[in-house]
């Protein structure tokens, strides 16, 4: 499962040093935990040899409101780029 996560390190703007993604628009790490117990709980049939995606995985549990695993609830949440 791969974590929409930004808190080790984060991009820098080639060239110019500036950092375009901070720890404040990080998530938590209990969005990976939360999307861990879905795939653990659902028929293994369907789960083995696949790759998942935290988000993606709550969104088919239904949850769609991220905000609650937002490291500062004021900063956009960005999209993984470490896939």
């Amino acid at each position: 499962m791969a974590a929409h996560d930004h808190r080790h390190g984060g991009a820098r703007d080639a060239g110019r040093g500036r950092r375009l993604i901070s720890a404040r628009n990080g998530r938590t790490p209990e969005i990976v935990a939360d999307a861990a117990h879905v795939i653990l709980t659902r028929d293994g049939k369907s789960t083995t040899g696949n790759f998942f995606i935290d988000d993606e995985v709550l969104a088919s549990a239904g949850v769609t409101d991220l905000s609650g695993y937002a490291v500062d609830p004021s900063a956009p949440l960005y999209p993984d780029i470490f896939l």
